[in-house]
């Protein structure tokens, strides 16, 4: 395999990754905003310590997610969008 197919499944892999990061911040700022819809609405509505709130989960094995950092060395060994979507089942 040449050079420049890891150059392009590293562009693929890197690309695919800013959108996921970029929904990933949406769907955070989103969360918290309906958090804080929640919380304004307990009173109202009569929950008061009723709602059960959603802790984050652990990133586990991985660092905090942020846009920054994607000009990384590693190459990939072949491109993501080779590999089979587990939502497409």
């Amino acid at each position: 395999m040449s050079i420049q197919a890891y150059q392009v499944a590293f562009a693929e892999a890197t690309s695919e990754l800013r959108d996921i990061v970029e929904q990933f911040e949406k769907l955070r700022a989103r969360k918290e905003l309906i958090e804080k819809v929640v919380e304004a609405l307990k009173p109202v509505v009569g929950f008061a310590g009723q709602v059960a709130t959603i802790a984050p989960q652990s990133s586990g094995p991985f660092p905090p997610l942020s846009s920054a950092g994607f000009e990384s060395s590693f190459v990939p060994a072949q491109s993501i969008r080779s590999f089979p979507n587990p939502d497409s089942n």
